[in-house]
């Protein structure tokens, strides 16, 4: 597809928009959770992935081998650990995995035909965003070159497939909005299939899709808090599979209790664990589920020297109760008949929270008090 010039300028005012939104929306975000932004932490990250992605562009450009990609009707775009919701749209589909993260052959293919120039320019073109709580200010030059890096990437490689479709699993990132816009720009079908629970966020900027997979009945009304025209959206139903509850017999045969963790506010997650594991019965194991966002070894080294609690991936079948701070990992336990208690210390409300099928407390001395008045035998005598 040769490049339309009229066409990119267009592309470069909606990459500000873009922009706007990925910021505007992380702050959004960082607020609902009550997180504290690390403003330093954040700018040490966005020189890193800056610095890796110059280094692909310029290795990328030194390989004599063209990235010959063929025209595809219809292409899946991942770049987190969701690629299986894709699957599950379309088993068949090509997918494409960008991982900002990882440096390899393929992801340095990726940027084989982005220029450092046209980075650049697109970055310089681009206006800071300005918020007024500077203290949750995610934005600086480079975390700004990387994602206009990636905007051109995508760009790119949309033209040489020239889908008709791109399926993502994704909410309000800025992947999500970057391939919003490119398919809206080049008439390319969008399909946004939903990876996890939704919650209510005011003030966020919305994507613009062509369709919506959802996979729970109960997302349904939390779908105006992220969607824009949603009358005119083509909705589509793909039930959620129990894919992530792979049961398995732990070892030592003891009952458990399990805790699901988060990955914002991750000191609320090791309070949680530490009261659990003071009010159990002996008897019990105490399993614990980071998130997939989390540093797991981080677990393993807080409670290497406790036997009575396991880190782990794997959903065990002799566990007789789930604690979790606002995780699907709940849902897909509910599912298969065992009792959830949500842990909800921001007081977020979640699509499937507003059902009122969850057991939901606030704070930890609640949590010991509901588990004492419904769950005495799991418990030590107090």
């Amino acid at each position: 597809m040769k490049s339309n010039p009229i066409k990119d300028r267009l592309i470069i005012y909606d990459f500000q928009f873009c922009y706007d939104a990925v910021i505007g929306n992380k702050k959004a975000a960082l607020d609902l959770h009550n997180v504290k932004d690390d403003s330093f932490k954040f700018f040490i990250s966005s020189v890193f992935y800056c610095l890796s992605i110059v280094a692909k562009i310029f290795i990328s450009n030194l390989l004599a081998k063209k990235n010959n990609l063929r025209h595809l009707e219809r292409i899946g775009v991942n770049w987190s650990r969701f690629s299986k919701r894709l699957t599950s749209f379309d088993s068949s589909m090509p997918i494409f995995d960008y991982y900002f993260s990882k440096f390899d052959k393929s992801q340095v293919l990726l940027f084989k035909d982005v220029s450092l120039l046209d980075v650049l320019k697109l970055s310089f073109s681009t206006s800071s965003v300005k918020l007024e709580n500077n203290g949750n200010n995610r934005d600086n030059f480079f975390y700004k070159f990387v994602c206009s890096a990636e905007f051109i990437m995508y760009k790119k490689l949309c033209e040489q497939i020239d889908p008709k479709q791109i399926v993502v699993a994704g909410l309000n990132d800025r992947h999500t909005f970057f391939l919003s816009e490119i398919c809206k720009k080049n008439r390319i079908y969008f399909t946004l299939v939903q990876h996890g629970t939704l919650f209510k966020i005011d003030n966020f900027k919305l994507c613009e899709v062509n369709e919506f997979a959802y996979c729970f009945d109960f997302s349904l009304p939390f779908l105006k808090y992220y969607l824009k025209n949603i009358e005119g959206i083509n909705i589509k139903f793909i039930p959620n599979e129990s894919k992530s509850i792979e049961v398995v017999e732990y070892e030592k045969g003891n009952d458990n209790i399990a805790f699901a963790c988060m990955p914002t506010n991750v000191a609320l997650n090791f309070k949680v664990i530490n009261a659990l594991s003071e009010i159990l019965n002996k008897n019990f194991n105490l399993i614990i589920y980071p998130h997939p966002r989390e540093d797991f070894d981080s677990y393993l080294k807080a409670y290497n020297k406790n036997e009575k609690i396991i880190v782990s991936r794997a959903k065990y079948s002799n566990v007789k109760l789930v604690v979790s701070r606002v995780s699907t990992i709940g849902v897909d336990f509910a599912n298969i008949g065992l009792p959830v208690i949500y842990v909800n210390f921001e007081q977020s409300e979640t699509d499937y929270l507003a059902t009122g099928k969850y057991a939901v407390v606030y704070e930890i001395e609640t949590l010991n008090k509901f588990m004492l008045e419904n769950y005495s035998p799991y418990l030590k005598i107090l």
